[in-house]
């Protein structure tokens, strides 16, 4: 196969919801999300979700870098770190007094 046919044979057909999940490492539910949120395009054949691979790779590329979401440092934040809840007592019991 030449490379400008293996190029155009890449770009056609589509995923369904269960192999584009697979494929970009996310859960139905975030696909969903996206799909809602309109970051994500689909089409409909019959009961059938697909995703054009064009569609997969533009939204892929349309996710923001990692130094975008952590805000120039990819280290964590400490202030994002919560304090360890600590358990609550009840009354300290004392001995009758009488």
């Amino acid at each position: 196969m030449n490379e400008k046919f293996s190029r155009a044979f890449e770009n056609e057909g589509a995923y369904t919801v269960d192999e584009f999940c697979q494929r970009y490492g996310i859960g139905r539910t975030a696909f969903y999300s996206e799909l809602s949120a309109g970051r994500l395009r689909a089409k409909k054949c019959g009961s059938r979700t697909l995703i054009p691979r064009a569609e997969a790779r533009r939204w892929f590329e349309n996710l923001p870098s990692l130094a975008v979401l952590a805000g120039e440092s990819t280290a964590p934040s400490t202030s994002a770190v919560l304090p360890r809840q600590t358990q609550i007592r009840g009354p300290e019991r004392r001995p009758d007094v009488g």
